[in-house]
């Protein structure tokens, strides 16, 4: 059975390193979004990216990336159309297309769109950093940033969701539901989707912990 492990930039992702993470997925296929790779211990299988203002900003290190191997894939961009290292797809935020392009979301979010290439090429999907605002805590007492992203304290990050609660969250704490609601696009797909964060608003997805998910890592190694 075919499985991905999708590393969002979620704070939940900061539970399972404590839970020695990159050691227990290291031999697995694992796509990195966005600034994720930066995290880690070894190249990812894949780097993916949305934001143009990402590649600007990284493309001296995703070069080297995949010269080392590792796919690079993006939303496509005439500044990048015509790459000979990244592989481009076109996108639509509109469900009615969803099988035509690369369905992205209403956001335009990367979490959405590996999402969608994903589940048309592995049987499982494991997501981890799928938070969508959970946890929402200060760094510090003194600090009104909301933590939104486990990288939070060690990147300086250009993005427009990154510390931003209320591009998740409406100003009661509740999940913004129209933008949630993207999400059900997956339903009809036949891949088991895993969201390795208990506590995340995404409710389509059944929610595992990181015991779990590691267990059924074991399981799955020894079939």
């Amino acid at each position: 059975m075919s499985r991905v492990i999708i590393v969002g930039g979620g704070a939940s992702v900061k539970e399972g390193i404590k839970k020695n993470l990159w050691d227990k997925i290291k031999d697995e296929e694992i796509w990195a979004l966005n600034y994720a790779f930066l995290t880690m211990p070894y190249n990812p299988s894949h780097v993916l990216f949305v934001d143009i203002d990402f590649y600007s900003s990284f493309t001296k290190e995703l070069s080297q990336l995949s010269r080392c191997g590792v796919k690079i894939i993006a939303a496509r961009h005439s500044i990048i159309a015509n790459s000979e290292w990244i592989e481009t797809h076109y996108v639509t935020r509109e469900r009615e297309f969803y099988n035509t392009k690369v369905f992205f979301g209403n956001n335009g979010m990367t979490g959405l769109f590996a999402l969608s290439l994903a589940v048309k090429k592995f049987d499982e999907v494991y997501l981890l950093g799928y938070d969508w605002g959970i946890p929402s805590v200060s760094v510090d007492s003194n600090d009104d940033v909301d933590i939104t992203h486990y990288y939070q304290s060690d990147l300086d990050v250009k993005s427009s969701g990154f510390s931003k609660v209320y591009m998740y969250l409406d100003k009661n704490g509740n999940p913004i539901k129209n933008k949630l609601r993207d999400f059900d696009v997956y339903l009809r797909e036949s891949s088991k989707i895993y969201n390795v964060s208990v506590k995340s608003n995404i409710e389509q997805f059944e929610k595992i912990s990181y015991d779990e998910f590691f267990k059924q890592l074991y399981r799955g190694r020894n079939v």
